[in-house]
């Protein structure tokens, strides 16, 4: 009985997460390049309040209701970026 209540507890365990690393615009060319991005469940709905962090330059971010986040004026360069919220597995990513 435990055992059922903790898989429908976590029913979804993965996070799906759309990354768009480094895009700049012709306009904002001079600009360091920003870490922007949507997580979704497996179910393709946005997750809200996921912690987004950086972890060579220490910075976060959180997720709005809609899935969306974005970490501005992240010099280029090649990081390990973590996705964490309550009630799923945190996931980690590399970033180029």
């Amino acid at each position: 009985m435990r055992l059922t209540f903790f898989k429908s507890a976590v029913r979804a365990l993965a996070l799906s997460i759309v990354l768009a690393g480094g895009a700049v615009s012709a306009a904002a060319a001079s600009d360091p390049p920003s870490i922007s991005g949507r997580v979704t469940d497996a179910g393709g709905q946005p997750v809200d309040q996921v912690t987004v962090r950086v972890i060579e330059l220490r910075r976060e971010a959180r997720t709005g209701s809609d899935g969306r986040f974005t970490i501005a004026q992240i010099p280029r360069g090649t990081y390990t970026v973590s996705f964490a919220v309550i009630g799923y597995a945190p996931r980690v990513r590399r970033l180029r």
